[in-house]
């Protein structure tokens, strides 16, 4: 098999997240497809009674709706290969979180054609520190801070954004009934 040198991660990148300074109230909601046990290992250390769930595949069908103050996706998107799924699972977590919840996303921005391969430093209150590795070489695979914000937007407000030069962060809060524009009804039809 023939690899095009262009395509294959020739190094690994290296990224820090601080997570001393994250302020998350609640019960949390950790929605993954990995689950890295680092939403856990801090929510563990910075609360006295953690409340979280992590959910993945068919585990979804039990979780209450509606119920979670904060959802929180941890390098997820990526992972998934195109925005229907993207759009589906943000869709799922809007439903788990309740009014005025939010949604927190990290993930790393990933062009056509290119790999991520990506070793993040995650540093937690007591001054430790969690390594992940992500890893991602599906040619067909494009993740970007934009499309992430175009996905959410008919689910949540943006509040915080921050981009870095492989990894992006967003913290948005869950729009209420009723404002939330439905993408099938007449009002989203463009004239």
């Amino acid at each position: 098999m023939i690899r095009k040198k262009g395509f294959y991660a020739e190094k690994k990148d290296y990224v820090k997240i601080d997570m001393r300074n994250l302020q998350i109230k609640g019960d949390i909601i950790d929605i993954g497809v990995k689950n890295y046990g680092i939403i856990y290992k801090m929510c563990k250390e910075s609360f006295d009674e953690v409340a979280l769930e992590y959910v993945m595949g068919e585990e979804k069908n039990f979780i209450e709706r509606e119920f979670y103050d904060t959802a929180i996706l941890f390098f997820t998107l990526n992972s998934l290969s195109n925005s229907l799924k993207r759009r589906k699972l943000i869709k799922e977590a809007y439903k788990y979180v309740r009014e005025d919840g939010e949604i927190l996303l990290w993930d790393a921005n990933k062009f056509i054609g290119k790999a991520v391969d990506l070793e993040v430093d995650v540093l937690f209150n007591n001054c430790e520190f969690e390594t992940v590795n992500i890893r991602n070489t599906n040619p067909l695979v494009k993740l970007e801070l934009s499309n992430v914000k175009k996905i959410i937007s008919p689910y949540f407000d943006l509040v915080e954004e921050k981009e870095g030069k492989n990894i992006f962060f967003i913290r948005a809060r869950r729009k209420k009934k009723g404002k939330r524009k439905d993408e099938t009804s007449i009002d989203s039809i463009k004239r």
